[in-house]
């Protein structure tokens, strides 16, 4: 349900909220940057620091996308590791 929402901008994030003229602040409240669905799951330096600790293969640098449907796509191609 929580990626249906990601892919819908269904989710409150900033600049959802901002685009239904609901809030002015757009800024992510741990880096501040712009709170969009691909920086709250990949640019983000959190979520990228939370990437980096999962024991997936290859490491998820290489999604940089403008879409979330895009970064999605490439997100299924992730690996998990044995442990």
């Amino acid at each position: 349900l929580f990626l249906w929402k990601l892919a819908q901008g269904a989710l409150p994030l900033g600049a959802n909220l901002q685009a239904r003229g609901m809030m002015s602040n757009t800024n992510c409240p741990h880096c501040g940057g712009t709170e969009t669905g691909v920086h709250l799951i990949f640019e983000c330096p959190f979520a990228q620091h939370v990437w980096a600790l999962a024991p997936i293969k290859p490491n998820p640098d290489f999604i940089s996308s403008a879409s979330i449907h895009s970064a999605l796509t490439a997100a299924s191609s992730l690996v998990c590791l044995p442990p």
